[in-house]
């Protein structure tokens, strides 16, 4: 057993700073994940979640907190994270990917996109929480609530091609903006879900932590998946 243990933790070490970096952003959005959905499960702090989202209406109306175009343009948020257009533009991307004969990010793309919606509709029917109630809501909408799709799809999809173009960069500060981008847009369009009234905050926090941790699934998946390549390529003592 102890050895076995050494050898999972030589294999461990020998993946790299960057692959154990990401390992332990996967293992923290796994963590976060389950810590929210068994607060969810117990509803304990539902009554909250109802407060908060009842503080982004007008006390006296019930009216939307902001400007009369604020509900427009959270509509138009949320759509950066719709099925419509984050599909369109996976299709588009992974077809340029093909085009340009990069198959393996093309096949890296659609698997995170496709199975992190996927996982969503499973974790949906898993949880099978309602949307919140009805004089919260500002669109309509009658599928299940727990975690948010728009707010996973957005976080894997914008991180995955986050991923793919930090692969271009060659400075740290523009790495650092693709990824502060696909965070930010994460981040805004999941807001939008909770100002718009059809997700709970903890819909969207989950769905943020899920999408995060896919995203990280697919990374370290592709990464041991070349390192395996290249060992079966480069003869032992080659180098």
């Amino acid at each position: 057993m102890i050895a076995r243990g050494k050898a999972w933790l030589q294999r461990l070490l020998g993946l790299g700073p960057l692959a154990l970096f990401n390992l332990a952003i996967l293992l923290f959005a796994a963590w976060v994940f389950v810590a929210i959905a068994d607060e969810v499960r117990e509803e304990e702090y539902l009554h909250v979640e109802i407060d908060l989202m009842r503080m982004l209406r007008q006390p006296e109306t019930g009216e939307p907190l902001g400007p009369s175009k604020m509900v427009e343009i959270a509509r138009d948020i949320t759509a950066l994270g719709s099925g419509a257009v984050l599909g369109t533009t996976v299709a588009v991307i992974v077809g340029f990917l093909l085009f340009s004969r990069r198959f393996a990010a093309a096949l890296f793309l659609a698997t995170a996109s496709i199975g992190g919606a996927t996982l969503n509709s499973v974790l949906k029917s898993i949880f099978g929480r309602t949307r919140p109630e009805e004089p919260l809501r500002l669109i309509e909408i009658d599928s299940l609530s727990f975690p948010s799709g728009h707010a996973m799809s957005s976080a894997t999809i914008y991180l995955t091609i986050a991923v793919l173009l930090a692969r271009m960069a060659e400075k740290r500060w523009e790495k650092i903006y693709l990824f502060a981008a696909a965070l930010l847009l994460s981040f805004v369009i999941g807001f939008s879900r909770v100002y718009l009234g059809v997700h709970y905050p903890t819909d969207v926090a989950a769905g943020w932590a899920a999408g995060v941790a896919w995203a990280q699934v697919c990374w370290f998946s592709a990464h041991l998946i070349g390192r395996r390549r290249l060992a079966r390529e480069v003869p032992a003592g080659a180098g």
